[in-house]
């Protein structure tokens, strides 16, 4: 029907224009003007509305094709409300599809157990009728929830309509929680071991102490490789580390090739950190550490934790926040490899200072004292 109105309309149109053109011909004796530009309106009139009659086909051509169905992710057909002969409106929701490849749990928490509670904290969740437990991570925790079932009464109060088995424990579960998003599932287990690093960035050029020149690249990586090895690491196992050039990102690099998660904690927002701990080595750098950034996840230490309190030494600062984060998992998986030179003059925020700590959760310390790497 559509494509025969645009061809009636098609018709009409051009019997217009050709009545319109004869008029133009005619002089002003045979013709009066009034009469010329009846012709020449209507003409235009109907060129109009033969385009509206493509428009109109075109537009039914494209709900043709919605009645097709397409999923845009893999999933399973869910709560399906429509049966075969049903008229499907416009904006009604009938069929649903549930994501095969993305899952995430809304948990709510009392608010005296909130504290124990950190965004990127390994959870466990045990589904009921379903035997394996389901492991992922605590993706954000929210600021509020919103209680469906509050309806205001003339006194501007909420009256929370519940069952009274079980009014105590609900109406604290509304009103003092907040809820906890929790990501897709990363891996299958829990890490068997979490690595953690701290370690010297490749010297700048202007830096008058050699402590770790570009030549030593190679025995430094390889040096951290034989260390993994040696922890016995594997797939699915987790990474802990700065982002910075040097130790870290070869330390980055090789958990990546052993299929380890990794996690980059950096003290700075992005474009200050690469500035003065990635960019100032060579361009090399910087690529290399979008591409291990790609395939890790990024902590912005001033997102997530806010901003400095005065006095405070924001490298120290990422220490400790990488390490309580390796702790969560028990201190007898953590193992901390530092790549130092053994001199202290860092102080609170450098290796040194960074290894006593580590000393307090975990025996397991490996030291690669670059002093004996470089000879």
């Amino acid at each position: 029907m559509a494509e025969a109105a645009v061809l009636q309309a098609k018709a009409t149109s051009e019997n217009a224009q050709a009545q319109a053109e004869r008029r133009r011909k005619l002089s002003d004796l045979a013709e009066s003007i009034e009469d010329r530009q009846t012709y020449e309106a209507n003409a235009l009139a109907t060129k109009a509305q033969h385009q509206q009659a493509i428009a109109q086909r075109d537009r039914a051509k494209v709900n043709l094709d919605r009645t097709t169905i397409r999923s845009p992710v893999n999933g399973w057909v869910t709560n399906l409300l429509a049966r075969l002969g049903d008229y499907a409106s416009v904006g009604t929701n009938v069929i649903s599809i549930v994501d095969a490849d993305s899952y995430w749990v809304d948990a709510y928490f009392e608010e005296t157990q909130l504290a124990s509670v950190h965004e990127g904290d390994p959870a466990e969740i045990k589904l009921r009728g379903y035997s394996q437990i389901v492991r992922g991570e605590v993706a954000g925790v929210a600021r509020g929830i919103n209680v469906s079932n509050a309806q205001p009464k003339q006194q501007g109060l909420a009256d929370l309509l519940f069952d009274k088995q079980r009014a105590f424990g609900y109406a604290c579960r509304v009103w003092t929680n907040s809820g906890v998003a929790m990501s897709p599932v990363q891996a299958d287990r829990s890490p068997n071991t979490v690595a953690l690093f701290s370690g010297h960035m490749i010297d700048a050029s202007d830096r008058k102490t050699p402590r770790f020149r570009p030549d030593k690249e190679r025995v430094a990586a390889a040096a951290i490789a034989q260390t993994l090895a040696e922890i016995g690491v594997t797939r699915g196992d987790l990474a802990i580390c700065g982002g910075a050039c040097g130790g870290d990102l070869l330390f980055a690099e090789a958990c990546l090739a052993r299929d380890m998660a990794l996690k980059l904690y950096i003290p700075f927002d992005e474009p200050t950190f690469l500035a003065n701990s990635v960019d100032f080595a060579d361009a090399d750098w910087h690529d290399r550490y979008l591409a291990v950034k790609s395939r890790a996840k990024l902590h912005v230490m001033p997102d997530e934790l806010g901003p400095l309190q005065a006095g405070e030494n924001p490298y120290e600062r990422n220490n400790r926040w990488m390490l309580e984060s390796a702790a969560r998992f028990g201190g007898k998986k953590i193992a901390f490899i530092a790549l130092w030179n053994g001199q202290g003059g860092d102080g609170p925020g450098g290796t040194q200072h960074f290894m006593d700590d580590a000393r307090g959760k975990t025996e397991r310390i490996y030291w690669l004292d670059t002093r004996k790497l470089w000879d």
